[in-house]
């Protein structure tokens, strides 16, 4: 026989000759095999950040010697006294990141709501569900890491009590997110640009969108979300971008019949200083997104206590409030929204007042529960103004179904604040425009030094 046929034989004799394995080896085989890919599916339990080392920084060695550290949120950073930076150390160790990114960006405009800055340089950011966190060690920003105890990281950093220390923390950046999706995360490559569009003299709404090479088609513009400049500052918070990378366009929006005084050129004015009007008007916008002046001009300590407030229905004046209010040079483009206001403490004020506004105001009508202008009025005679005055502001509203209250009345030596706030939130509305006027009746004693009015709308 040949050698071949010999070996053919004898491999043919080892499998009829086969036994199975024990019982026990297979059984111990399957287990590890188990074990082995459940391993290969579940992340570990996470790294303490203090100790953590992403693909960049190794935070251990960072944290090995901390001689400053800072919190930011919102665009406004608070450097921590020795006894927080202790605190926020301790508590630091208890948060947990994994050991594995959740992908393989690098892109810095992220989401960063809250960051951490270690010794001036390295920078923790945390997203606004502090679910995940990113390094920026100032030369290669790090991948995304998941933290798993988000609860841990979220009570660190909230607790540090930031609306106590500033005025912050009006706005939860979690309902933002939800509500303008199409706001965040947006790129940042070629900047970003924001869109402004009014419909009214004192309502500005804005949108975002990243920045291209091309004008945006008329569709695209159309599916933008009006959001508050509040709600845009906050929004323009979560991203690492400077100022100048910034766009802010104009735009009239084709829903709005109100023209803002962007596009308005007078007549026989010049081309030179139309293009200048138009530069202060952008300007004023941009101040409005980034200036850290908010507090609407005045500093204002003290708070009227013996007055009565009410609400009255005044109908749409499509911007003829202006021309005889008392505060007429606040009626520009601001971060704080100014509404026209008026003092009358004679009868003869009250009924020149109604006799100028008459042609564009309802003083003898009310809407649904809320009493016309003439109903509140019908109390204030000589003997009412003997000692009170009354403080009136007007707001203009997209529908019909808002209403609104005075919050408050402010004032300081010579300087006096109607503070008005709406009071509902109806998810649906009328269609019609309306007008109110948010009414304060004063003491003249408690006014009797004021010199400067004006009215706001938190």
């Amino acid at each position: 026989m040949s050698s071949a046929f010999l070996k053919i034989t004898n491999m043919s004799k080892g499998v009829l000759n086969y036994k199975k394995p024990a019982f026990w080896i297979i059984v111990a085989a399957i287990a590890a095999g188990i074990v082995i890919g459940v391993c290969f599916l579940t992340d570990s339990p996470g790294t303490a950040l203090t100790k953590w080392d992403t693909d960049t920084v190794s935070m251990k060695k960072v944290m090995s010697d901390v001689n400053s550290l800072s919190v930011k949120y919102m665009n406004k950073e608070v450097t921590c006294n020795e006894a927080d930076m202790n605190r926020f150390i301790a508590t630091m160790d208890k948060i947990k990141v994994g050991r594995r990114p959740l992908s393989k960006s690098r892109n810095e405009g992220r989401s960063k709501v809250f960051s951490i800055t270690v010794n001036g340089h390295v920078k923790l950011n945390f997203n606004d569900k502090f679910d995940e966190i990113w390094v920026d060690n100032g030369v290669k920003p790090s991948f995304s890491y998941r933290i798993k105890n988000p609860s841990v990281a979220e009570e660190l950093l909230l607790d540090y009590n930031f609306t106590a220390k500033t005025d912050w923390g009006k706005i939860d950046m979690a309902s933002l997110r939800s509500k303008y999706p199409e706001y965040f995360d947006l790129s940042t490559f070629k900047g970003l640009e924001v869109y402004v569009w009014q419909l009214a003299p004192s309502s500005y709404s804005f949108g975002l969108m990243p920045g291209t090479n091309r004008d945006k088609e008329f569709d695209e513009l159309l599916k933008m979300k009006g959001a508050s400049f509040e709600e845009m500052r906050a929004i323009l918070s979560a991203y690492d971008v400077d100022e100048e990378n910034i766009s802010v366009i104009p735009w009239m929006h084709p829903v709005s019949s109100y023209i803002a005084e962007y596009w308005i050129r007078e007549i026989d004015e010049d081309q030179s200083s139309f293009e200048k009007r138009q530069r202060e008007y952008v300007d004023r916008i941009r101040r409005m997104l980034f200036s850290n002046d908010q507090n609407g001009g005045f500093e204002l300590p003290n708070f009227l206590t013996d007055i009565k407030t009410t609400l009255a229905y005044a109908n749409w004046a499509g911007g003829g409030m202006m021309r005889d209010c008392l505060n007429g040079e606040k009626m520009i483009i601001s971060s704080v929204r100014h509404l026209p206001v008026y003092k009358l403490d004679t009868t003869e004020d009250l009924d020149r007042f109604k006799e100028n506004y008459k042609d564009i105001l309802t003083f003898d009508q009310g809407y649904g529960e809320v009493p016309s202008f003439n109903e509140v009025a019908a109390s204030y005679d000589d003997r009412f103004f003997k000692d009170h005055t009354v403080i009136l502001a007007y707001i203009e509203a997209s529908s019909g179904s808002y209403r609104y209250a005075v919050q408050d009345i402010s004032y300081g030596d010579r300087a006096l604040c109607l503070n008005a706030v709406q009071t509902n939130h109806p998810e649906v509305g009328t269609t019609d425009m309306a007008g109110w006027f948010v009414i304060a009746e004063v003491l003249d004693s408690d006014i009797a030094n004021i010199t400067e009015f004006d009215a706001t709308l938190q």
